[in-house]
């Protein structure tokens, strides 16, 4: 079993290289491109800066948490298609497809806990300056 600091400093690893290869296209270089959840940390930004990755805007979605909790406690996967269902606003058309759906647990723990931690930053902020 991997630890998980090293699991992750390993995804980090293997982005930086995606993202500095896809560079280097010209698709990308023609019409640009779109990181979707990355780079999370500074440490990712300042990362991709060194490599001379750097976006010329981003787009932030501002969503209340109990819809984010919502979509992610609905999603589903077909382990078959590798598809993404949602059992409330993208559920499968057969019962053949809906039976064998599997809650993505990795993508439930990872949002709720980064909402979580997001909420504990935030209360560590109160309470610091509350200690003043």
């Amino acid at each position: 079993m991997i630890p998980l600091f090293e699991k992750l400093k390993s995804q980090n690893r293997a982005t930086k290289r995606i993202v500095k290869s896809r560079k280097s296209k010209s698709d990308v270089k023609e019409r640009g491109w779109l990181l979707d959840g990355y780079p999370w940390t500074a440490a990712q930004a300042q990362s991709l800066e060194r490599l001379g990755i750097r976006p010329d805007f981003c787009v932030v979605l501002d969503v209340p948490d109990q819809i984010l909790v919502d979509r992610c406690v609905g999603r589903r996967l077909d382990p078959v298609t590798r598809k993404i269902y949602h059992v409330e606003y993208d559920a499968p058309e057969s019962e053949e497809v809906n039976v064998r759906l599997i809650i993505h647990t990795d993508d439930i723990v990872e949002k709720l806990l980064t909402n979580h931690l997001k909420k504990l930053k935030q209360r560590q902020v109160v309470w610091n300056r509350e200690s003043l």
